[in-house]
């Protein structure tokens, strides 16, 4: 997954949601004279609706059209032929967005409800808040969420 973009803070779901489908996605919520800086510096993309984002010949930007989410991400696979890969759902945290790591179900016991550790096989954690994650319902959720972009 070689895509990496840099979201302004208009489309701060839209960046959650490229985490939770395991693209690196970063919320940029500074000041705009240092987006290009910091997008060339580590090869992102900018994805934006924010029309005060000039145009650059260093630095590829999408300019977003749609209110909708689905619509949102629609717009981005169109353009980047993006793929929504089962195996890179969920593989990365969707606040720090770095990549999460397994660990073992006996680490995850005391900070998970009982039933989600009785009923779940395998847990990962981010490296950096320590949020756990699990494929539960959510995991079904996405996967009809996705259907419906894809139509």
């Amino acid at each position: 997954m070689a895509d990496r973009f840099l979201v302004t803070k208009e489309l701060g779901r839209l960046c959650r949601w490229l985490r939770v489908l395991g693209y690196d996605a970063e919320y940029f919520e500074e000041d705009l004279k240092r987006i290009f800086l910091v997008a060339f510096n580590q090869g992102r993309t900018i994805v934006t609706k924010d029309s005060k984002v000039p145009d650059s010949k260093e630095v590829r930007i999408i300019r977003i059209k749609n209110n909708n989410l689905k619509e949102q991400i629609k717009e981005l696979q169109n353009i980047l032929k993006l793929k929504f890969e089962k195996n890179n759902i969920f593989i990365r945290c969707v606040e720090c967005n770095l990549p999460v790591v397994e660990i073992l179900k006996s680490r995850a016991k005391e900070r998970v409800p009982p039933y989600v550790f009785k009923t779940q096989k395998s847990f990962s954690q981010c490296p950096k808040c320590k949020r756990l994650f699990w494929k539960a319902t959510h995991f079904q959720n996405l996967k009809e969420f996705l259907r419906g972009v894809r139509s």
